[in-house]
């Protein structure tokens, strides 16, 4: 088994949380760990979206891996695991320094945006403690994350949102003063 071959089974080791078998397919050369299947989805969608986070995580110990790969829907692991409420996913994706948690998808969503949408409290604050998690974005619609929580009835989700936007505009206002 080479080539494409390798990367189908990563792709079917890391949807079915099997680390055995990826660890086996990670040491072999030349193996693809950013190689697009189905829907443009890569091992670390897969493994993302289904909640391995011991998989997650080995795919992240790659330096070859590109944890901002989009999906044909623009959707990053980091998305798919935001809206699937996979914290132990999520928490290994923000570990990755390359990880961009403000990117958008096609519809101008954030991880944040999707995570507050589906009221995903622990993803949320995941999200938030993450200094790099901008809360000021607008989706297509206008929406930042705390109005989408908001308008979804998601009124807790929507208050920690709101609270760390506070303290990021404090924090902003204190630099401007110190210059």
């Amino acid at each position: 088994m080479e080539g494409a071959n390798d990367e189908d089974a990563l792709r079917r080791a890391a949807r079915a949380g099997d680390a055995v078998v990826l660890r086996e397919l990670l040491a072999r050369p030349g193996i693809d760990v950013n190689a697009p299947g189905e829907d443009a989805r890569t091992a670390v969608h897969l493994a993302a979206d289904r909640g391995h986070g011991s998989v997650v995580a080995l795919l992240a110990g790659r330096s070859d891996l590109d944890p901002n790969v989009e999906d044909t829907l623009g959707r990053t692991p980091l998305s798919l695991a935001a809206f699937g409420g996979q914290a132990e996913a999520v928490e290994r994706l923000l570990a990755h320094p390359r990880t961009d948690p403000n990117l958008v998808d096609r519809d101008g969503q954030t991880p944040l945006h999707w995570a507050a949408l589906g009221g995903r409290d622990g993803v949320v604050h995941l999200l938030l403690a993450d200094p790099r998690t901008n809360t000021a974005i607008a989706n297509d619609s206008g929406q930042t994350a705390a109005e989408l929580a908001r308008a979804a009835g998601q009124n807790a989700v929507a208050a920690a949102i709101e609270a760390r936007a506070r303290q990021a505009a404090a924090q902003r206002s204190a630099q401007v003063s110190d210059i």
